[in-house]
């Protein structure tokens, strides 16, 4: 037959008890921040994603209108030919873009 627990054990128990609901308590917190956190670095990883995709874009356009503005006049005929071939691909991505935004 066990022997009913005593005073001092059930209190040890209680306190033990108490320590891990505290700890579980502390380690659904930290994963909570963590959590959060993680969502604001992507959030900011999202943006700079985004912002590098701009600058990049800013740059595509900026070549393209270099070329675009480009006087053939004095210029040799490889370079003539090089002009008018990348004037002929900027219009086909461009046509091409303005039918798949237009569908």
């Amino acid at each position: 037959m066990e022997r009913p627990i005593g005073k001092k054990k059930a209190k040890t128990l209680m306190q033990i008890a108490a320590k891990e609901q505290v700890w579980k308590e502390e380690v659904a917190s930290a994963h909570g921040q963590i959590a959060s956190e993680s969502k604001r670095l992507n959030d900011i990883f999202n943006n700079d994603s985004q912002s590098l995709k701009a600058i990049a874009q800013n740059s595509t356009t900026t070549s393209q209108l270099a070329i675009m503005n480009t006087h053939l006049k004095g210029l040799d005929d490889e370079q003539n030919e090089y002009f008018k071939l990348k004037r002929a691909a900027i219009l086909k991505s461009l046509r091409e873009e303005a039918r798949s935004s237009s569908n």
